[in-house]
């Protein structure tokens, strides 16, 4: 029997096309973490510190999320690399130069 998909996360889907979330931290004040952490099968200590540090999760959990709200992919790691560049306070030029983008050939 599928599971049916939470209510919530067509809100959550409007929330971040529209802008209104902007963090991966940011969805939380929406709609319970014990859903989502249930939904991903991930340990939930582990889970609550990917929140607050989004370079725990795991690109395939970011990807489950992206799936789980109906968002694109990329929106989903971009807000998780904007979390982690904000809380360690790092600009997004200064985050480019330690983390520097390979020019493609």
């Amino acid at each position: 029997m599928k599971k049916l998909k939470d209510a919530r996360y067509d809100i959550i889907k409007v929330l971040i096309e529209t802008g209104k979330i902007t963090t991966i931290s940011d969805i939380f004040i929406y709609i319970p973490k014990t859903i989502v952490y249930k939904e991903l099968s991930v340990n939930f200590k582990r889970f609550v510190r990917a929140i607050t540090d989004p370079s725990i999760f795991k690109l395939g959990e970011l990807r489950e999320l992206a799936e789980m709200f109906g968002v694109d992919a990329k929106k989903i790691v971009d807000m998780a690399y904007e979390q982690m560049a904000y809380e360690q306070g790092l600009t997004a030029k200064k985050m480019e130069s330690k983390f520097p983008t390979p020019i493609p050939k």
